[in-house]
């Protein structure tokens, strides 16, 4: 008879972990004391102290000098220092961002989606960045500018499909006299289109926040609804949102609750018309000029108190240290992160982030087949796990002892084959493991609990 076999394999975690924030990296050093000429530090490297929390911005050329009771700290080679102890605690509260985050554009020097949905976006006709309430934020001309293609025309279309929803910014407005609609988000200005706008109006004076939600029928919004008039009438910064229920819709201007006009009608369906714009640019009406910071849409509708809370807090919702956009973490910054509380053991790559699990369910498509396959590890690791697969004979265990044969390493997919036919009256055994930027994985454990090894596969 020819059969064959296979030994499932176990996959041992190795984990390779980033540096953790205010821990010392190639990017800069923390020195407690003084600094000798050429900048040599005197004093030794200094990880933290009890009772602070030290947070490095982005690597850059300037010097910064914090002072904590007696002790100095000198950061060389970063552009910011945050430092959160008794004193100024409050400075660093943030607003934890509960479920449902589906896009959050801090506008911190690019278009980036750090909600770990990665509807990242494109800056458009010289849109930039200025100091904004929580870091940087988008600087809009009231000319040309905008970002655009934020996720695909389905991702957010669910504010006018269901009606539930939240989204929310920080807004600084160049002129709030000028009579123009300022468009903070949206993907139309139509009512033959299929999509939104939230926008600050005054093209008749009325200095108010507005919201349609739009399903492609001429002059049949799903909701066309206003804020009460005249709640921004300065350049200074306010925090607003709209929040709709899937029947009406509040405005939040500085936490302050506004209930808007109207009820929704029949929902939309189906994809909106264009992917979604931060400014959306409809002239000659529909610009924004100012400043627009920590824009976040969710699909669900925020109560008043989170609402609150987000304005309250100096520092905006709590963010997480996600490097590569992936919603795993580096470790320090996970606690708020899409992903989960795991670190992301490679926060450089966006194709991984944890190490290789077990091979689960390695079989053969049949006792004669040639076929071989096991359960794909990428939505647990990250996509770019690969496999090695060895072969043995059934004469020969354990594994590691006899001839073995790598039938694929770095396999990209999660089958693999075999033409080979074992001779009448023996079998061949299998063994996978994944390996990744973070780890090779092992081909599980003997009967005593020891790592299987074979170097068949290099």
């Amino acid at each position: 008879m020819i059969h064959r076999t296979f030994v499932a394999a176990f996959v041992l975690l190795l984990a390779t972990m980033p540096a953790a924030r205010g821990q010392q990296s190639a990017d800069y050093q923390i020195t407690q004391g003084a600094v000798n000429a050429g900048g040599t530090p005197a004093g030794g490297v200094v990880l933290g102290s009890p009772g602070y929390a030290i947070s490095l911005g982005s690597a850059g050329t300037a010097v910064s000098q914090v002072t904590i009771g007696s002790a100095s700290l000198r950061i060389d080679g970063v552009a910011s220092l945050e430092v959160c102890s008794g004193a100024n605690a409050a400075s660093c509260a943030c607003a934890p961002p509960g479920a449902g985050l589906v896009g959050w554009w801090p506008g911190d020097g690019n278009a980036g989606d750090i909600s770990g949905n990665r509807n990242g976006g494109t800056l458009n006709s010289g849109a930039t960045f200025r100091p904004g309430l929580v870091k940087h934020a988008y600087r809009f001309d009231g000319v040309n500018d905008f970002v655009s293609g934020i996720g695909t025309p389905s991702t957010f279309s669910f504010i006018q499909n269901a009606g539930v929803f939240t989204i929310d910014a920080w807004i600084k407005l160049d002129d709030p006299s000028a009579p123009v609609h300022q468009t903070i988000t949206g993907n139309t200005n139509t009512t033959a289109q299929k999509g939104h706008f939230f926008t600050w109006e005054n093209f008749a004076g009325e200095q108010g926040l507005r919201i349609g939600l739009l399903k492609g029928v001429p002059t049949v919004p799903v909701l066309d609804s206003k804020s009460p008039d005249h709640v921004i009438t300065d350049t200074a910064w306010h925090h607003v949102a709209a929040v709709g229920n899937g029947s009406t819709v509040v405005f939040y201007v500085d936490g302050t609750a506004f209930p808007g006009t109207n009820v929704m009608g029949s929902m939309s369906s189906g994809d909106s018309t264009i992917p979604l714009l931060i400014a959306p640019l409809f002239p000659p009406y529909m610009v924004f000029g100012g400043l627009i910071d920590e824009v976040h849409i969710w699909n669900r509708a925020l109560g008043a108190v989170e609402i609150q809370a987000i304005h309250s807090a100096v520092r905006g919702v709590c963010g997480c240290t996600d490097l590569d956009g992936d919603g795993y973490g580096a470790a320090g910054g996970v606690p708020y992160c899409a992903g989960g509380t795991a670190p992301d053991c490679d926060d450089g790559s966006p194709l991984v982030w944890a190490s290789p699990i077990e091979a689960a369910n390695l079989q053969l498509s049949g006792p004669a087949s040639t076929a071989l396959s096991w359960d794909n590890q990428a939505s647990a690791v990250g996509p770019a796990v690969s496999y090695d697969v060895v072969r043995g004979s059934l004469d020969s265990f354990p594994v590691g002892s006899g001839i073995e044969t790598c039938l694929g390493a770095g396999v990209s997919g999660t089958t693999a084959s075999d033409a080979t036919v074992p001779s009448p009256g023996t079998g061949f055994w299998y063994i996978v493991r994944g390996q990744d930027s973070c780890g090779v994985g092992t081909y599980g454990k003997r009967s005593n609990g020891t790592p299987r090894s074979s170097a068949a596969c290099p």
